[in-house]
């Protein structure tokens, strides 16, 4: 299985580092197209909204395969930041989107991983 990471981040690093490794990982934009899932995470350190832009854009284009999940409500890790109420608003309204476009919006970390681990096992 070949995820595309939306959002490089240490907590994508730690993502990826607690699920198979046999899953195969880039950031790359021009391999989406191959990739099974294209996932989006978003977290209180990254800076600019271009990742929720591309996360709304591609559950249009990609709409199977795109996920998106942000840490609202649990903190899995120290980010340095917190969100505001607007931000958790634009969060909520940013998952609903994505799931309305056809797309999965998952509000844990564990809904998360559970769906990638159930995915690769489908696929293997």
């Amino acid at each position: 299985m070949k995820i595309f990471n939306g959002t490089p981040s240490k907590y994508m690093t730690q993502i990826q580092n607690s699920l198979d490794k046999s899953i195969q990982w880039t950031d790359n934009p021009m391999e989406k197209e191959q990739c099974d899932v294209i996932l989006y995470v978003a977290t209180p350190d990254l800076e600019g909204v271009n990742h929720i832009i591309d996360a709304v854009n591609d559950s249009n284009h990609w709409r199977e395969k795109t996920l998106f999940f942000s840490t609202m409500e649990e903190q899995p890790m120290d980010f340095g930041a917190s969100y505001n109420s607007h931000q958790i608003k634009s969060l909520v309204a940013t998952g609903r989107m994505v799931r309305v476009n056809g797309g999965q919006w998952f509000e844990t970390e564990d809904e998360m991983k559970n769906y990638l681990l159930n995915l690769q096992k489908s696929n293997d």
